[in-house]
């Protein structure tokens, strides 16, 4: 069974004049623009990704990029596809408002049967783009973290000898004043 809640809140359209197209226009709109969010959001992290690491030894391939990228695209038209599907197949829809909160209920009895196959493909592809990227993100910013503190650690030891008086030259000094003293020493 799906639902879709309308409010009358924002416009003074009448509730009479709202029919069963309205109310299918509205279900598939509200879909439509969600899994387009879900999927807009993925191709900008998916860009991140590659803005943030381009360049770098941690580039990820491009062709791994394009396959999520195709994923989600696929996602989408999947997405769109089920709803078209189960808003005119043989599905019973009922309109019915309630006018204590003055909402209106777009009911459909949808019967599930061999559309349960989009269902499980949506969800194994967010799981499997959603674990995917971010992996894939936290994965490049440990390395470039780990990268970073060796650099740092390299450059901190190398200043800290830069820093240091040179050992040979302290030897050398103290011998040259033993040898002084010991001399002044014979000579008085």
């Amino acid at each position: 069974s799906n639902t879709f809640l309308r409010s009358n809140a924002l416009t003074s359209v009448s509730i009479d004049s709202y029919t069963l197209v309205h109310c299918k226009s509205g279900y598939i709109i509200s879909w439509v623009t969600s899994g387009l969010s879900v999927s807009t959001l993925y191709l900008m992290f998916l860009y991140r990704i590659w803005i943030a690491f381009e360049g770098s030894v941690y580039q990820y391939n491009i062709y791994i990029l394009k396959s999520f990228a195709g994923l989600a695209i696929i996602q989408f038209l999947v997405i769109i596809c089920d709803r078209f599907i189960r808003t005119f197949s043989d599905t019973s829809w009922t309109v019915e408002y309630d006018e204590v909160s003055g909402l209106l209920y777009c009911f459909a009895d949808a019967q599930q049967g061999g559309l349960t196959v989009f269902i499980y493909f949506l969800a194994l592809a967010y799981l499997v783009i959603n674990v995917g990227l971010l992996y894939m993100f936290a994965n490049g910013l440990w390395k470039l973290k780990k990268q970073m503190t060796e650099l740092y650690m390299v450059e901190m030891q190398a200043s800290s000898m830069k820093s240091l008086p040179d050992i040979g030259s302290i030897g050398s000094k103290s011998k040259s004043n033993s040898v002084t003293r010991t001399e002044k020493s014979k000579s008085s």
